[in-house]
């Protein structure tokens, strides 16, 4: 098989079949080209000729590449071989003066067929003429262009001035003649007909000659000046034109038409000159310019300090004070004692400081003033001094580091942390060094920096940047490219962040520092290390300072600024085993570090304090170890006196004495004491801190909580009691692990990089009930079973928290179970108070368990009947204020109405109590629903700004409460306010934004949610102080009852965000809640106004937290992922109230299936029905927890026009007879029991 390629168009033939002939060698077989056609044509001018010279291309998307032929002496071309298609043809004519004329043309070629495609080039003419200088006569050689779009021809003139373009296509074009010695162009339009040569002269611009003559102002010729010119004709610039002869003189030819200007330099001092201007006119003429230069004269100096024969002893720091003066300026003075080069200053007033030289007694000291000025010239003053003996000997103390301390060699991870919070926008004290001007905290901080990275070692550190105001972030993750963050901290000062927006948020800053130093981009045996620069304004992060303890981090803190507050950064470096320190001015940098840096070190820096009469000239420090291998000397010659010394590898602890001796100029000499310095080797071992949990069931996942973990889990070994462990996630202070299957009680450990940790016990407990395996055993309770006597109580609790009978359901034979006991504050080891009454009301307190009442309460359910009236005369539920339904409580049924509890037809109308009242975002309307459902407005935005002169409303994130005369308080987002409405009264600012803030001390206030507590007083929660703050509902004054410092006081909160909800009880409590850290709720109690923990961490978290009060004073809040209801008993016990699933199923299709939850405010009304919103829907419960969707978002739509935005202002109008005296503040008992009410929470 044989296949061909056409040599013009590339086409193949396809495979054609042969064979050979027995015993031939070689055969043969034509080819034929089948499917194709030929192109065949003439080139031609536009007047009919023949072109006999150039080329044809020929190109289509049906070749490859395109296909050139050379046009013969005849114009003919052919292209064969050419599938069937469309094709362009190029023709090109080269032209030796520049664009190659060319014509186009297209053909269509049939398969088998022969198609004509003649090409006529672009129709020409021709432009030709004299070109003459500006005095007539004809220019040679002068360069001649013809320009247009898309074509350029040149060429040069002939010995009589003449030039010709021929081939010229027809157009408009320029043609420019250029004058040679100036580059000038003259151009003139021509018009370019076909078959035409257009005759067109051109004139060269005029040039001229220019004749300088400098003299300097004495008259003198300026000999050797400089000269330059400015020449309007070419540019507005001066050039270089040369310099004056020995007469001063220049001659400039070819200068151009026009005005010009010459500048002539003295001829010494180049920064004094003169200027002239003139004009050429005409071609040929010459313009004489005089030009007169200044003379440059000789400075003069006299020096004023210090005094001739003035007696000074050695060593002693002068001031010498010189005047100096030039006609043109003075460059510098110099200093020289007694012939040495001592100082330079180059502004007035000349001032250079100097040390009087050691040397005999009473000799002299001579001193010589230099002044240069600008051109070199100089001038001298000397005088002479007396040296004087220094009889007193110095004084010396080493300041760091101090005696007894601990360094370690080897690596270290380094944090920068950098404070951009808003108090970091106040002056620190310091200059900026850039322009002089007073600096920000902010600057101080990257300033001081910078001279931290400055003295960090690059082959040992490795060095992160993180940024924080309320928030942190890592700016450079962790890196050996310390020119990376020298270029953010660069960044920082040139505006790339973004300070002063928000308050310190230390908490922040701590966790995501060591986060980073955590992380794979650490290393496992580097000490991790952070610099904290900050104002201080914030508060101590106690949950992130218990992780870094326990990630063996060691957190560095420097108070930036004289206004700096010191308390909380002391605190930190002092829980982290690190050092604190105050900066003003970030030079200070260079004393402060050799204290702060002694991890990860491969050098130890030390430092003195030298003081004299006159002055110290050396501190020596010497270095020795205990066991002799060491005995080095280092000097330093300037305060601050400091050395360096660079440690060995050690295998060793390595025990350094450090001796300062400080000499003065009259070679006297003091030591200071010594001091001991012990250094360790790099070696870390992995250490383990504890186990979360320490105890549980094999197949547990329980965290190792530690320090020099290797950062990638894969490159440890976890072993329980030998066994080695699934290791599921890790980082350098954290491993994640599953318990072996078939281990019991004993150590676990951690190995790395061949380093073994210490042993940590982790307990089998089968059950997870408290108590181990073994224990179980000795006391004869079931491993696998928590609750062997299935009384309610662990066996773990029964045996270590209430000292129960785990094995009995009811220890003390009361007829209770434990957990009955447990559950209702009775004492399960005591069986005489089960038949006590302690309420009083007639029933035992066993009969109280058995009904579900309150045994602390006569009348569990505030219907103003108690629970033995109810139980045993009426036949009304003791757990439900209104028993039939009907609407109103038993006790008004009984006691007022005379209506049947049991019968809810005669039950008489409530008034506007229990309607719910709703902020709406979107419509910033305060929407009212009515028992039966009804929505309306209740208060519009309209009402609302006509109060608070904001131009808008904002409910996000807001409160709204009753207090007993239906008066209603809420905040609000764009006034920042507090507002008031009395039933009937417009609406007003009780309490405003400026009166929020001089409260609480800030700038700025952000009221959120509002509750009203058993003392009648408003309790809010200010989300930017992060306090509970206290006011009056008459008078609207504020005050801060709870400050966010006494929140972060509490055990186990680190810091507070009190964004969540606020809800007061009858009991005297207020709980509030706090989004981080951890999410807690948080219990205040009136009466003293001490906060504690009601409960805190998973799953608390979320983003508003709604809470309102059960009627059994359990605290209900919204909270998780996905959001669900639970409930908190006073105790702080947590249980699900209303799973996510629940409320999905309530909602039904108003939700897509798998979205989940979201969920606002929530309120319980005087019938004991639980309201919640739910994807802008308000939920319905009755006290079965059956549900319903009581309002529907299209239910609010029809009333504010607008799809509603509902959030977690919700509230109930409380039942209280509208007719009877209002509740004095605090005065519970004025209203009588018969008309509070208050329904058991289902259990």
């Amino acid at each position: 098989m044989v296949e061909a390629a056409h040599p013009v168009s590339g086409v193949p033939s396809g495979e054609v079949s042969g064979s050979f002939v027995a015993d031939e060698r070689a055969a043969v077989q034509d080819i034929v080209f089948t499917g194709t056609g030929i192109i065949h044509g003439t080139v031609r001018r536009s007047d009919g000729t023949v072109v006999s010279e150039g080329h044809v291309e020929l190109s289509s998307v049906l070749l490859l590449n395109p296909v050139s032929a050379p046009i013969p002496t005849d114009g003919q071309f052919t292209f064969s071989g050419l599938p069937a298609g469309t094709y362009t043809l190029l023709a090109t004519l080269p032209n030796l003066q520049g664009t190659d004329l060319t014509g186009s043309t297209s053909a269509t070629v049939t398969s088998g067929q022969m198609t004509r495609a003649d090409i006529t080039l672009t129709p020409t003419g021709g432009v030709s003429g004299i070109v003459r200088t500006g005095g007539g006569a004809p220019a040679i050689n002068v360069r001649v262009e013809l320009n247009g779009p898309q074509l350029l021809l040149w060429t040069y003139t002939d010995t009589g001035g003449g030039y010709t373009f021929l081939d010229v296509p027809v157009g408009s074009f320029t043609v420019s003649a250029i004058e040679p010695k100036t580059g000038l162009r003259s151009s003139v339009e021509v018009g370019v007909s076909e078959g035409r040569l257009i005759a067109q002269d051109i004139h060269l611009i005029n040039v001229g000659t220019v004749a300088v003559a400098a003299t300097l102002s004495d008259g003198t010729p300026a000999q050797d000046a400089f000269v330059q010119m400015h020449r309007s004709a070419l540019g507005d610039f001066f050039s270089d034109i040369g310099r004056t002869d020995v007469f001063g003189h220049l001659s400039v030819d070819n200068v151009p038409q026009g005005v010009f200007t010459v500048r002539v330099f003295n001829p010494v001092n180049t920064s004094m000159f003169t200027e002239a201007s003139g004009v050429i006119g005409s071609d040929g003429e010459v313009v004489s310019v005089p030009v007169v230069v200044p003379i440059d004269h000789s400075p003069t100096i006299a020096v004023t300090a210090p005094a001739a024969n003035l007696e000074i002893i050695e060593g002693t720091r002068l001031t010498l004070r010189a005047d100096a003066s030039d006609d043109v300026g003075v460059a510098r003075v110099e200093l020289f004692v007694d012939g040495r080069l001592v100082g330079t200053d180059t502004t007035a007033p000349y001032t250079i400081d100097f040390r009087v030289p050691g040397g005999p007694d009473h000799s002299p000291v001579r001193l010589r003033a230099v002044a240069t000025d600008t051109a070199a010239q100089t001038a001298e003053a000397t005088l002479t001094i007396t040296r004087r003996d220094d009889l007193e000997p110095p004084t010396v103390a080493i300041t760091a580091p101090g005696d007894g301390s601990i360094a370690s060699v080897g690596t270290i991870d380094v944090a920068i942390v950098i404070d951009l919070s808003f108090d970091t926008s106040d002056e620190c004290g310091a200059n900026h060094p850039d322009d002089n001007l007073p600096a920000s905290v902010f600057v101080c901080e990257v300033l001081a920096a910078q001279r931290l990275l400055n003295f960090l070692n690059p082959m040992t550190t490795r060095v992160a940047l993180v940024e924080f105001q309320d928030s942190a972030r890592v700016i450079v993750p962790l890196t050996d490219n310390f020119a990376a963050v020298e270029w953010a901290l660069q960044n920082m000062l040139d505006g790339g962040a973004e300070p002063f927006l928000d308050d310190a948020n230390f908490g922040a800053a701590l966790q995501k520092a060591t986060a980073e130093l955590m992380d794979e981009s650490a290393r496992r045996e580097a000490t991790p290390v952070q610099f904290l620069f900050s104002r201080g304004m914030a508060r101590f992060p106690s949950a992130e300072i218990t992780r870094a303890v326990e990630a063996g981090v060691i957190v560095n803190t420097l108070a930036v600024g004289e206004g700096a507050t010191p308390t909380a950064l002391k605190q930190i470096a002092e829980a982290t085993g690190g050092a604190f320190a105050p900066v003003v001015n970030p030079d200070e940098m260079a004393q402060i570090l050799p204290n702060l840096l002694l991890f990860g070190i491969d050098a130890l820096v030390v430092m003195a304090e030298a003081t004299d009469n006159v002055s110290v000239e050396t501190v020596a420090f010497r270095f020795t170890s205990a066991d002799g291998t060491l005995d080095t000397t280092l000097t330093g010659a300037t305060a601050p006196f400091t050395a360096q010394l660079s440690l060995p590898e050690l295998m060793q602890p390595l025990p350094l004495t450090v001796v300062a001796t400080a000499t003065d100029f009259g070679g006297h000499e003091a030591h200071s004491a010594p001091v001991a310095v012990t250094v360790f080797p790099t070696q870390r071992h992995p250490a383990i801190v504890r186990l979360e949990p320490s105890g549980g069931p094999a197949g547990t996942s329980t965290d190792i909580v530690g320090r020099f973990f290797d950062p990638l889990a894969q490159n440890n070994v976890v072993r329980f009691r030998g066994v080695e462990a699934t290791i599921t996630s890790g980082t350098k202070h954290r491993l994640q692990v599953r318990v072996p299957q078939g281990v019991d009680t004993g150590p676990v450990t951690v190995e790395a990089e061949g380093l073994v940790s210490n042993p940590v016990t982790f307990t089998l407990d089968t059950d997870s009930d408290g108590l181990s395996d073994a224990e179980e055993a000795a006391h004869g309770t079931e491993p696998h079973n928590p609750d062997s006597d299935a009384d309610g109580l662990t066996d773990g609790d029964e045996v270590y928290i209430y000292g129960t009978d785990p094995l009995h359901a009811d220890s003390d034979g009361d007829g209770l179970t434990d957990a009955e006991e447990v559950n209702n504050g009775l004492d399960p080891g005591n069986a005489d108070d089960a038949p006590m009454d302690w309420d009083g009301d007639g029933l035992t307190n066993a009969a109280e368990v058995s009904a579900g009442t309150d045994l602390r309460r006569a009348d569990s359910d505030f219907d103003g009947l108690t629970d033995s009236e109810e139980v045993l005369t009426t036949g009304t539920d003791p757990l439900r204020s209104d028993s039939d339904g009907g609407g109103r409580y038993d006790g008004y049924e009984v006691k007022q109405d005379g209506t049947d509890p049991l019968a809810p037809g005669d039950d008489l109308p409530l008034r506007h109590a229990d309607d719910l009242y709703v902020l709406d975002d979107e419509s910033g309307n305060i929407l009212r629903i009515a028992p039966d459902g009804t929505v309306t407005r209740a208060v519009t935005r309209d009402e609302i700004v006509a109060a608070t002169g904001s131009h808008s409303v904002s409910f996000f994130g807001r409160g709204i409460v009753f207090d007993t005369a239906h008066a209603m308080y809420f905040t609000e987002g764009f006034s920042q306010a507090i507002l008031r409405q009395a039933p009937g009264q417009p609406v007003q600012v009780l309490t405003s934004r400026e009166a929020i803030s001089d409260a609480t001390d800030l700038r700025f206030a952000e009221p959120k949610a509002i509750t009203l507590g058993n003392d009648g007083l408003l309790y809010v929660n200010d989300n930017v102080s992060d306090s509970v703050l206290q006011v009056d509902p008459a008078t609207g004054v504020v005050d801060e009852f709870v400050s966010q410092t006494q929140f972060a006081a509490l055990p186990t909160i680190s810091f507070v965000d009190l964004s969540g909800g606020i809800m007061g009880d009858a009991q005297g409590m207020v709980y509030t809640v706090s989004r981080e850290t951890p999410a807690a709720v948080l219990a205040i109690a009136l009466s003293t106004g001490i906060p504690s923990v009601l409960t805190s961490g998973p799953p608390l978290s979320g983003f508003n937290i709604p809470v309102t009060m059960a009627p059994n004073d359990d605290v209900v809040i919204a909270a998780g992922d996905p959001d669900t209801v639970y409930r908190i008993t006073p105790g702080g016990r947590l249980s699900t109230f209303l799973s996510n699933d629940a409320i999905h199923t309530v909602l039904g299709s108003a939700i897509d299936s798998n979205d989940f939850v979201w969920l606002g405010g929530m309120a319980f009304d005087g019938r004991g029905n639980f309201y919640l919103i739910a994807h802008n829907h308000i939920l319905q419960f009755d006290t079965r927890l059956a549900g319903r969707v009581f309002v529907s978002e299209a239910d609010i739509r029809t009333v504010t026009g607008m799809r509603p935005e509902l959030d977690s202002g919700f509230a109930v109008v409380p039942v209280f007879d509208a007719d009877r005296a209002r509740l004095k503040r605090g005065d519970q008992a004025a209203l009588g029991t018969d008309l509070i009410w208050k329904p058991i929470l289902p259990p």
